[in-house]
C-alpha cells in the first residue's frame, strides 16, 4: 500500500503515546497523543483519491484495539491533548466510541483534523464539544465553492462552511 508520509511522520503515526510525545518535543511542537485512523474518505480529491484513501479494504480499517491502545497507552500525566486525524475520522466506524473514551482516558483537549462535513450536523457538533472537542483543522481548497467542490470531487463547500460557522459559534 502506498505511503504518502515520509518515514519520520509514518513512525510518529504508528508510535505509542509516550514515543509520540518524545517526537513532538524533539520537533518543538505541542505535546499530544495522536490517533490516526484509516478508513474510506467520502471525498475524492484529485491529489489524494487512490486505493487506501477512497476505498479501504475492511482488514485495513484501523481496529478498535489500536485506537484503545493510543487512548490508554503510557504517556506523561501532563499530556492531556489528543489529536485525531486520518482519511476522514468522523466516518470511522469507531469514531463515536473514540470521542466518548477520550475524557475517561484523561484527555481534556481534542483536536480534530476533518473534512468538516460532519460539523454541520448540530447534534454531532454539540456532542463532540461536550466530549472535549476544542479545535478543528478543516481544509478549504478554494474560496470559490465551485472550485473547492471540483478539487474535492464532491459537492461539499456549503456544508463545510456551515459546519465551520457552527463550530466557531
Amino acid at each position: 500500500m502506498p505511503c504518502q508520509e515520509d518515514g519520520a511522520l509514518h513512525q510518529f503515526m504508528m508510535a505509542d503515546p509516550a514515543r509520540q510525545v518524545q517526537m513532538l518535543r524533539a520537533w518543538r511542537l505541542p505535546e499530544a497523543v495522536a490517533v490516526v485512523v484509516v478508513n474510506a474518505c467520502a471525498n475524492q480529491c484529485f491529489f489524494c483519491a487512490q486505493p487506501g484513501t477512497i476505498s479501504v479494504r475492511p482488514d485495513d480499517i484501523t481496529p478498535w484495539a489500536r485506537i484503545e491502545a493510543q487512548l490508554g497507552g503510557p504517556r506523561p500525566p501532563e499530556v492531556t491533548r489528543l489529536m485525531i486525524g486520518g482519511n476522514e475520522p468522523t466516518l470511522h466506524p469507531e469514531f463515536e466510541r473514540l470521542m466518548a473514551g477520550a475524557a475517561p482516558a484523561g484527555f481534556t483537549e481534542i483536536d480534530l483534523m476533518t473534512s468538516g462535513m460532519a460539523l454541520a450536523d448540530e447534534a454531532n457538533l454539540t456532542r463532540w464539544i461536550g466530549q472535549g472537542l476544542s479545535s478543528v483543522a478543516v481544509p478549504l481548497y478554494a474560496a470559490d465553492a465551485a472550485l473547492h467542490d471540483e478539487i474535492t470531487g464532491a459537492v461539499c463547500f456549503d456544508t463545510i462552511t456551515a459546519g465551520l460557522d457552527a463550530a466557531h459559534a
